[in-house]
């Protein structure tokens, strides 16, 4: 998925009881809106998965549940779980392939009615621990139609005590999880899921009467039989953890039980539907997910009837919709023309009107009489040609009256230029405005002249 949901429905069965919780994520934590729990037949069973889905739906709504995005966890006696070590795969299809080939071979007849998942972990020792999960086909085809039927739609479907352990965040080591139902046992030794295992325990007194000895026998046995020479049964049975998924006070003397004969670490009291669906609302996952299995094809999910008339209705009226987007793809098209025309029209017509504005500053010199070039013919045939008198600067207005700031050799050659410039017939009030010596062993002056420039026949020039 390319984006992470924000809210999801956590829901658990179990003997007698079906757990719900909501979660949403703000500001990148879980946080719990709500959690309830429907009463169940006592086993539960799904033969008749609308009518369960209906009650559920009811249950939901009595209970002000938004989400209908739902997480299902399953007890581990629902399941079937093995450890195998393959050869480490390069890649995933290839551990995919061996995993399928192990299974047409251990279930012979038989893996047609199983859904697989797994869970790959690597070791040491260059094999690959893999927990390989099944559930039956039928069932997992009876909890999508009990979904249907709630209006949910299947996020994810996982072990209960995976993800269980999964929001505990604990180190190695075993997990005895005590529902209401049974404890559940996720065996782990260094790194490596081992299995899941349902230890039953009976009824009234008897119950926590035989939960210790009960529990300390199963957990030796589950051990064992995945033990591989690499793990110490005896070890693993040291390191335990104890989670309580209820708050039920009949479990309060199975605890003790177990906290005095084992050297357990406690864990609390959590919500395993709120488990779930925190494990479900994470970006990877839950490890396991037996709703979208990566080994077996899953089963064909059948469209519901208010999408398929919905389709109908929607063909009936694609035709006319196709033809009215057509003309409207048309118009569309033929506006874009226009506008990319408009565009090139638009801009040369700016081109254009800079090219005018920059030669209008330069149009008096173009003038049939170009009076300022006289001008400066006038005052250039003033300088003698042989001294070193030179302009260095000059200002000219459009009156053709300015100054010139000039630089002579002497003061005699500056008298020359101003007696020449008052003979001219063209220039009139000729005036030294300032005269400054250049140094004092030089004999050179600066000196500025202003003048006012008149065609012939002394005609002032506009």
């Amino acid at each position: 998925m390319n984006r992470t949901p924000r809210s999801i429905l956590g829901l658990t069965l179990g003997d007698g009881a079906i757990h719900f919780a909501e979660l949403r994520r703000v500001r990148g934590r879980m946080k719990t809106i709500r959690h309830s729990r429907l009463d169940a037949p006592d086993p539960l069973t799904l033969d008749d998965p609308e009518a369960l889905g209906r009650s559920i739906a009811e249950h939901l709504s009595q209970h002000g549940y938004r989400c209908w995005r739902a997480a299902v966890g399953l007890p581990a006696g629902w399941l079937l779980a093995r450890h195998r070590s393959v050869p480490h795969a390069a890649d995933e299809q290839a551990r995919r392939g061996m995993l399928r080939l192990g299974i047409e071979k251990e279930f012979v007849g038989g893996a047609d009615e199983l859904t697989f998942d797994y869970l790959a972990e690597p070791t040491d020792s260059g094999q690959d621990a893999v927990l390989l999960v099944a559930a039956q086909r039928a069932s997992l085809s009876r909890i999508q139609r009990m979904l249907e039927a709630a209006k949910l739609t299947m996020a994810a479907i996982t072990p209960t005590v995976l993800a269980v352990d999964a929001q505990l965040g604990r180190p190695d080591g075993s997990l005895l999880y005590l529902g209401e139902d049974g404890i559940e046992l996720l065996g782990r030794s260094r790194g490596r899921t081992l299995g899941l295992w349902r230890i039953p325990l009976g009824d009234g007194p008897a119950k926590e009467a035989t939960a210790a000895s009960t529990v300390q026998h199963a957990i030796r046995r589950a051990l064992t039989s995945v033990a591989d020479g690499q793990a110490d049964p005896a070890d693993d049975e040291r390191s335990l953890s104890l989670a309580l998924g209820s708050d039920d006070e009949s479990l309060d003397g199975i605890a003790d039980d177990l906290r005095s004969t084992n050297a357990v670490r406690e864990l609390g009291t959590l919500h395993p539907a709120a488990a779930v669906a925190s494990a479900s609302l994470e970006a990877t996952g839950p490890g396991i997910d037996l709703g979208h299995g990566k080994l077996m094809e899953q089963p064909a999910r059948r469209m519901p009837k208010k999408w398929r008339a919905a389709i109908i209705a929607a063909a009936f009226l694609l035709v006319p919709l196709v033809g009215v987007g057509w003309v409207w793809y048309s118009l569309s098209a033929r506006l874009g023309q226009l506008q990319s025309d408009y565009a090139q029209i638009e801009s040369e017509a700016n081109r254009l009107q800079q090219i005018r504005e920059r030669t209008s500053a330069v149009a008096p010199w173009f003038v049939d009489r170009p009076a300022v070039l006289e001008c400066m013919l006038t005052l250039t045939r003033c300088f003698p040609e042989n001294e070193a008198t030179r302009v260095t600067g000059l200002r000219l207005g459009e009156d053709l009256a300015g100054s010139a700031v000039c630089r002579a050799p002497s003061r005699e050659s500056m008298l020359a230029l101003v007696e020449k410039m008052e003979q001219s017939d063209q220039l009139r009030d000729v005036r030294l405005r300032d005269m400054n010596e250049v140094g004092r062993e030089s004999t050179a002056v600066s000196f500025e002249l202003s003048f006012a420039y008149t065609r012939s026949g002394g005609e002032r020039s506009e």
